[in-house]
């Protein structure tokens, strides 16, 4: 009995460094293909710390997009408010990005798609970044570009 639970507690540690070592890939994956992005120079001043938050990057028609992650920190009538995200779903420090999106705007959260009414605290929302824009496409296939504010409310 002892050894059988020497061994699920070996079987469960191997588990869990194996998923360290997927996460620490993954993030190490999403930084090389963020290198060389060009960002907005308005966005990157407020935000110094967005290649830090690259997910990944995609091309869709020529035009690079950066993959954004953040977490629903607050809803209102006023919009809603997200802190980014690193690599590894960590919150990043700094400057909140804050959006007032149309109730019926289709973003993917938590990985599926919701209308922006949909909203709550602690969602994930997934978005992408046209490389030298400052604004946001709801998918990586979108040319609507969202606005949005960073930190103070300066646009």
């Amino acid at each position: 009995m002892k050894s059988m639970a020497k061994l699920s507690i070996a079987a469960m540690a191997a588990m869990t460094l194996g998923a360290q070592a997927n996460a620490g890939e993954a993030a190490s994956t999403a930084s090389s293909r963020c290198v060389g992005v060009v960002f907005n120079q308005e966005f990157i001043g407020n935000f110094p710390q967005a290649p830090a938050a690259c997910q990944d990057v995609v091309e869709r028609n020529g035009t690079k997009k950066v993959h954004f992650q953040a977490r629903v920190a607050q809803t209102s009538r006023n919009g809603v408010t997200l802190d980014f995200m690193n690599a590894f779903g960590n919150p990043l420090p700094g400057k909140p990005l804050a959006f007032n999106p149309p109730p019926d705007l289709d973003l993917t959260v938590n990985g599926n798609r919701v209308k922006a009414s949909q909203l709550k605290r602690g969602d994930v929302l997934d978005f992408w970044v046209p490389e030298n824009m400052l604004g946001f496409n709801a998918n990586p296939e979108a040319n609507e570009l969202i606005s949005f504010t960073l930190g103070n409310g300066q646009r």
